[in-house]
């Protein structure tokens, strides 16, 4: 099957869609409908932002190649049943979890397993141990530990070890996936691709943490509107990312396809 660029930027931009937390987002959101008698929940409003970069990532794909978008589109069927089976922010620490929402971390492990397989097939590499490595710290990363594939990574550490925070914390798994993308980006596109994948996936944290600890709030109906900063620089750090991947991929090419230099002839010859 012809593979065709033009869906990169879309489907890339979708995974940077799922991977800006819009668990806090979405419930400010909410709270503000509420102020304005618009009825709604953080589960809706979280959806929807699932529902978007789903929806990129899946007509991205189909751009580029009708298996990888299939993949693609079961991935995020079930990455929308692990969001109904185990809302954003249903797991706390030391509280017991139902079967359903095992099932949906399941369901969201599952997804991301899929979604690898479908940009595995969709952008096939030189060196595909490298590629599995990068595409599989990315997916760690989807969400945080309240919301889609990193709740679930986090949830046995936060309800067994409540003790233990770093068991069910963001930064772990974002750390660990970072590493991972940029162990894999490096062995693809050198220093700089995995530079810039490590910056951004730590300004997603950053900006995780900062807009409700550190910054001055403001209010809007009553509702901290600091939201309104963190969702777009999550988001921000989270494309970073997913340029990480182009940069590499492109450095790659150039590699193989740099022409190689013919040796002089010495002058002895």
């Amino acid at each position: 099957m012809k593979r065709d660029s033009s869906g990169t930027g879309m489907s890339l931009s979708g995974v940077a869609v799922l991977a800006a937390c819009a668990c806090g987002t979405g419930s400010r959101i909410a709270q503000i409908g509420h102020s304005f008698g618009v009825a709604g929940s953080l589960h809706s409003v979280h959806a929807i932002f699932v529902a978007v970069g789903s929806a990129l990532i899946v007509g991205g794909l189909w751009q580029r190649e009708r298996i990888a978008a299939g993949l693609g589109l079961a991935a995020v069927a079930l990455l929308m049943l692990g969001e109904f089976l185990a809302p954003p922010m249903s797991v706390h620490a030391g509280a017991a979890v139902s079967v359903a929402q095992i099932f949906g971390f399941i369901s969201s492990l599952i997804a991301a397993l899929l979604l690898v397989a479908a940009f595995y097939r969709a952008y096939p590499s030189r060196n595909p141990s490298a590629s599995l490595t990068a595409m599989s710290g990315s997916a760690m990363a989807l969400g945080c530990n309240c919301c889609l594939v990193t709740m679930a990574l986090a949830a046995p550490g936060r309800v067994l070890l409540p003790g233990e925070t770093w068991a069910g914390s963001s930064l772990t798994f974002y750390a660990i996936g970072a590493a991972l993308t940029a162990t894999g980006l490096g062995r693809l596109g050198g220093f700089g691709a995995a530079a810039v994948a490590v910056l951004g996936q730590a300004f997603v944290y950053f900006w995780l943490e900062l807009p409700y600890s550190a910054l001055p709030s403001f209010t809007l109906r009553g509702v901290d509107a600091n939201f309104m900063i963190k969702y777009p620089m999550m988001f921000t750090g989270a494309l970073m990312v997913m340029g990480a991947f182009v940069l590499a991929y492109r450095t790659q090419e150039k590699r193989v396809f740099a022409p190689r230099s013919v040796p002089s002839p010495s002058f002895g010859d």
